[in-house]
């Protein structure tokens, strides 16, 4: 899931002066300097190495700058900018954000050099993401109006089946994820070697870190739909995703056996809004919030309710593809939120979303996430449909 956020304890003192202000990191200071040393000496190419380690293993904001400098000054334009952007999304505000927003800013623009320092000081903005163009009315009218798509549980995820360039494939049903991810250690030759050097770099968020992957253009089909859609192509051990630029055209509804889609009406046409009734039939009206109902907001294309954990407020992730019974939530927010430890394990006394309240909820920490995650599991595996139009979650009890 894509929503990662830095943890400062401390100050780098051992750089430029203008790194007086970076966070500290949880690496082993020799092997942060190692990779420091190589980068003075310009040896770019140890030092990437040293630096993608470091930031991989210990979420390491200050590393996976250097690392895009190093990108950089080796004239990998692509990859230094995917670290740039993600930088500039995942940690903003930081001093390694600012300096990313300057190389998107001035890279945006003629003149823009390729060697820098690690020292350079720079103001800037960032620049926009891989971006799809919106669909057509013809993309549109092919999509189905309904989809019923089995799926089975297994280790607590939603597993369908879906077809990639021709490919079939087992694909986890993730809220969370905004983009589709195919694992190719697990199915390897689902795109050619020519389509994958064909394909954007992109740096992708996951548990625990970052990782490259390329974003190629592939037909996928999941039951009775089918679309063409940039999916991120990874080597690492992200399992395979089915994300929300596959499915966000719809609202849905899930029971012990199927998935259910409904089309939404096409953004600007001036059909009859509809809402989601028990069964995946559409009725004509309002939008109806009841006490086994929860309002979300959308971020990106991730749904977020608000979410009470020992009487703090925050904001939290519904995931289908959150597995555990309880919430997964960011180291950084463990003491904030009055966590607690016994023998069994961390838990949070009371956790309230919408009109449900449950009491000693499991917590555990997940990577450096940005947002509480919960799945199904929290509201007790109950059937229920998310409501797109109305932006609602509705929980049949």
């Amino acid at each position: 899931m894509k929503f990662f956020k830095s943890i400062s304890v401390g100050l780098v003192i051992l750089f430029a002066p203008f790194f007086a202000g970076f966070p500290s990191f949880a690496a082993p200071a020799s092997e942060f300097q190692e990779a420091v040393a190589l980068f003075n000496k310009k040896q770019y190419e140890a030092a990437s190495g040293v630096f993608r380690r470091v930031a991989q293993k210990d979420r390491n904001i200050t590393a996976t700058y250097y690392l895009a400098l190093c990108h950089q000054n080796l004239k990998q334009e692509d990859k230094a900018g995917e670290l740039y952007r993600y930088i500039s999304k995942n940690y903003p505000g930081s001093p390694e954000a600012k300096l990313s927003d300057a190389y998107l800013t001035r890279n945006a623009t003629p003149g823009g050099g390729a060697g820098v320092t690690a020292s350079a000081a720079l103001v800037g903005a960032p620049s926009a993401h891989v971006r799809v163009d919106a669909l057509t009315d013809a993309d549109w009218a092919a999509l189905p109006q309904t989809s019923r798509i089995p799926f089975q549980m297994k280790n607590n995820a939603m597993y369908v089946k879906a077809k990639v360039n021709g490919r079939y494939i087992d694909i986890i049903f993730d809220t969370g994820a905004e983009k589709c991810v195919v694992n190719l250690r697990e199915n390897p030759g689902v795109v050619s070697d020519a389509e994958m050097e064909r394909g954007t770099t992109v740096v992708m968020s996951r548990p625990g870190g970052m990782d490259y992957a390329k974003m190629v253009p592939v037909e996928m089909s999941v039951h009775n739909i089918t679309r063409k859609i940039p999916v991120m192509m990874a080597k690492s051990d992200i399992p395979s995703l089915i994300g929300q630029n596959f499915f966000k055209e719809y609202s849905y509804e899930v029971d012990g056996f199927y998935l259910r889609l409904t089309k939404m009406p096409k953004p600007g046409s001036q059909t009859t809004v509809g809402t989601l009734s028990p069964g995946g039939k559409t009725s004509s009206g309002a939008a109806v919030k009841d006490r086994y109902s929860v309002l979300y907001e959308k971020l990106g294309d991730v749904l977020l309710v608000d979410i009470e954990v020992n009487g703090h407020m925050t904001k939290a992730c519904f995931d289908t593809g959150c597995g555990p019974d309880g919430i997964v939530m960011p180291p950084a927010l463990v003491s904030t939120l009055g966590i607690q430890e016994n023998s069994t394990g961390a838990f949070a006394e009371t956790v309230t979303v919408g009109p449900i309240t449950r009491k000693y909820v499991k917590a555990y920490r997940g990577g450096n996430l940005q947002f509480i995650l919960i799945g199904p599991k929290f509201f007790g595996d109950r059937r229920y449909i998310v409501d797109s139009v109305n932006k609602l979650i509705k929980f049949q009890y």
